[in-house]
C-alpha cells in the first residue's frame, strides 16, 4: 500500500537488499501493475548511478547507525534527506570500472551461482590463457588446461562464487587442512585469508576489473 500510495515523482530512491547497494536514482512516473513483469508493482525510475557489481554496504564508509538501518532489509524503507545525502555522496565518490556497466558479454551482473562463475570464465578464458577441458558434477568440478611455453598442461579446478567456500563445502582433510585433489579455486571473489598453502587462487573479479 505504501509502494502506490505515497511513492511520488521525483522521489529519490536506493535499490538495496540491505548488504548491497545495486543502484541510486529518481522516480519518473507513476506506480503502475504489469502481470508480464517479474515484479509486478513498479514505478519508472532514472537511475544515476548503477553497478554490475553490487556495492557492499559494509565496506563502504557509511555511519553504523545507517548501515544497520539498511540492514532492516525492508521492502520499502524510508530513509530522511541526511540518510539519503549521505548514501548519495559516498556512491557518487565511488569509482570502478563496474560502475553503470550494462552488461559485460551478456551477463547483467556479477555471478551469484557458481554456474554463472564457469559462464564468466569461459569468456575469460582466453585472457587467462585457459581451456576448459571438462567439467563435472562431482568434485572437483573441472579439468582446466593451461597454457605454459608451447604445451597445454592439465589441472584440477573448483568453482566457487567465493573462494571462502571452499573451506565451507567440505573440500579439505579434516586434521591438516590440505587440499585434495585441487590445483585452483576459481571464484568471482576472493575472500579467503587464511587458507592452506599449495593452492592458487584466480579471482575472476579482479581480471575482469583489470580488463576493464
Amino acid at each position: 500500500m505504501t509502494f502506490y500510495r505515497k511513492i511520488r515523482k521525483g522521489d529519490k530512491v536506493v535499490a538495496s537488499s540491505g548488504e548491497r547497494i545495486f543502484g541510486v536514482g529518481s522516480v519518473i512516473g507513476k506506480y503502475a501493475y504489469d502481470k508480464k513483469l517479474s515484479s509486478q508493482h513498479s514505478v519508472p525510475v532514472a537511475w544515476e548511478f548503477t553497478f554490475w557489481d553490487p556495492l557492499n554496504v559494509w565496506d563502504l564508509p557509511l555511519s553504523k547507525e545507517l548501515k544497520n538501518r539498511l540492514g532492516l532489509n525492508r521492502t520499502i524503507l524510508k530513509l530522511k534527506k541526511n540518510e539519503w545525502d549521505e548514501i548519495y555522496e559516498i556512491v557518487s565518490r565511488t569509482k570502478n570500472p563496474f560502475r553503470n556497466l550494462t552488461n559485460w558479454e551478456g551477463l547483467l551482473r556479477a555471478p551469484w551461482t557458481e554456474q554463472e562463475v564457469v559462464i564468466l570464465f569461459s569468456k575469460l578464458s582466453s585472457v587467462l590463457r585457459m581451456k576448459i577441458e571438462y567439467v563435472r558434477t562431482q568434485f572437483p568440478d573441472a579439468t582446466i588446461m593451461v597454457k605454459k611455453g608451447d604445451d597445454w598442461i592439465a589441472k584440477e579446478a573448483e568453482f566457487e562464487v567465493y573462494s571462502s567456500q571452499f573451506k565451507e563445502h567440505g573440500h579439505l582433510t579434516d586434521m591438516k587442512r590440505k587440499v585434495i585433489d585441487c590445483d585452483f579455486i576459481i571464484c568471482w571473489e576472493d575472500d579467503w585469508t587464511r587458507r592452506p598453502k599449495g593452492i592458487k587462487v584466480i579471482e575472476l573479479k579482479n581480471e575482469l576489473w583489470n580488463l576493464l
